[in-house]
């Protein structure tokens, strides 16, 4: 966010519900709202703000930023750090701790109605330990000890992860996209990002980061993944500075 700001961007980083200082039933909101809510918050900066209007998504931001912007998000660009979809067990099991819980949400959908409410730990769905590099390790677990983010997270919102398609396939996209993908990736593979940059249509460009893990805490992470998105910020929305959103 510094760094957007640096570079003459008004920032806007939203708590989605149920995360941070939100409202809402902590791990509880589906992909639908996310995207909804993601929406809501591009209407509201661009009442406020003068210029285009782009997004930033990173890691299951990425998913959410396109899906935002299918969703009708009024955004000239979309930077994306990791793409996917909510209705390809394919990619989503790249994310589980067990390879067959993306199947077994699937099976569960009919039931979301009646068991919706149960909550599963967050560790049993998401390899943490896997996001960073060996000597980030420590510094990320003290930072998941933060009492802000969801400890659980409702079967309702993991069956949404699995089985909501966007409002516009990547095929029919006409958002500019920009598609970053982590070389050393162990949370998401990298193939997966390059198989979804592959289905856009519309202008469209890929960077890989060489060298790099899902995730880091060092400044000099975000560095390249601010650069790129700035210069295909400009080259789709030049005549005047854009307000940045980051999911």
């Amino acid at each position: 966010a510094h760094q957007f700001f640096d570079r003459g961007y008004s920032v806007v980083c939203p708590d989605l519900g149920g995360h941070g200082y939100s409202g809402g039933l902590r791990g509880g909101q589906t992909v639908g709202e996310a995207a909804a809510a993601l929406v809501d918050t591009t209407i509201w900066a661009r009442e406020r703000f003068d210029g285009p209007i782009t997004l930033l998504g990173v890691s299951l931001g990425g998913a959410l930023a396109y899906a935002a912007a299918a969703a009708g998000a009024p955004v000239s660009a979309i930077s994306c750090l990791d793409l996917f979809t909510f209705d390809d067990p394919r990619s989503l099991k790249e994310l589980m701790v067990r390879p067959t819980l993306a199947q077994a949400l699937l099976w569960l959908r009919p039931l979301e109605p009646i068991i919706g409410w149960i909550r599963l730990p967050v560790p049993w769905i998401h390899r943490f330990a896997a996001s960073v590099a060996a000597e980030e390790a420590a510094q990320l677990q003290r930072l998941m000890s933060d009492p802000l983010p969801p400890r659980q997270l409702t079967l309702r919102a993991l069956i949404s992860a699995v089985s909501t398609p966007p409002a516009v396939a990547p095929e029919h996209n006409t958002i500019p996209t920009l598609v970053l993908n982590q070389e050393c990736d162990r949370v998401l593979a990298p193939s997966v990002t390059r198989m979804n940059f592959a289905r856009l249509g519309g202008p469209k460009r890929y960077v890989e980061l060489r060298g790099m893990e899902h995730w880091s805490l060092k400044p000099g992470f975000w560095a390249p993944v601010v650069t790129a998105s700035d210069l295909w910020f400009r080259e789709h929305a030049p005549k005047s500075t854009p307000a940045l959103q980051r999911a």
